[in-house]
């Protein structure tokens, strides 16, 4: 079954190499960067326009679509689907479409870009938002190299915000197991706290075991399916070799 975030290399997310920081980058601007657009229905990818031009450097952020669902804070999370692109100069080329290979991705509101933060902070559920990010919002003079982002590169993303998750979501299904024998303790705690697990001492086993520590009340997930989507609260013991 597919998870989240199975992307190879995610664009939403700070990389601890890069050394960015936050710009005092305006809201919006009028040149390049306001020519930027994009169309198309929540849930479908967009048709994004991006022009023949230099970017103006700037922040720029246009809600295209306005949700009703709860705004998300900072210390929020959502699963979104997005497209991003890379703009460098006269050029841009698309880097990555979530709507297309249907892996919507998380977005932890302590951990993204701070270009992405300051576009979505406040954003309703249910909201697209359209965010071109300069470098200084971005990656910074290091880039991502890995993603294939240069440090004088712009990103172009546009954001469909689908699920939120407060920090202290968690699991609140009914205890079967806390583990143990051949495999670990787990001690799960109150929704939203790191578990407590105690690994035994020995060999462990050579294939996968998973193990259901609390029982949801939602539908099963079947092959095809996203966690979210079918809102599935179990907490499983897996150990892979």
């Amino acid at each position: 079954m597919r998870r989240i975030g199975l992307i190879t290399i995610p664009l939403i997310a700070v990389a601890a190499v890069a050394g960015c920081s936050s710009s005092s980058s305006s809201s919006s601007s009028g040149g390049a960067d306001a020519k930027v657009a994009a169309s198309g229905s929540f849930g479908a990818s967009p048709a994004v326009k991006i022009p023949a031009a230099k970017s103006d450097g700037r922040l720029a952020v246009k809600t295209l679509i306005r949700g009703s669902g709860p705004a998300m804070t900072k210390a929020d999370s959502f699963v979104g689907n997005y497209v991003a692109y890379i703009w460098s100069g006269s050029g841009h080329k698309l880097a990555q479409d979530t709507f297309k290979t249907k892996t919507p991705q998380l977005f932890a509101g302590k951990a993204l870009l701070p270009g992405l933060s300051k576009g979505l902070i406040g954003q309703k559920m249910g909201s697209r938002v359209l965010i071109v990010i300069p470098p200084a919002d971005g990656y910074g003079k290091a880039g991502n190299p890995r993603a294939g982002v240069k440090g004088t590169d712009t990103l172009v993303f546009v954001v469909d915000m689908l699920k939120e998750f407060s920090d202290s979501a968690g699991a609140s299904g009914a205890k079967v197991s806390s583990g143990g024998g051949s495999l670990p303790t787990v001690k799960t705690g109150s929704a939203g706290s790191a578990p407590t697990i105690k690994v035994p001492s020995g060999k462990p086993p050579s294939s996968l075991v998973a193990k259901t520590l609390l029982r949801g009340g939602g539908p099963a997930i079947k092959k095809g399916d996203t966690y979210y989507k079918k809102g599935l609260y179990d907490a499983a013991l897996e150990q892979y070799m």
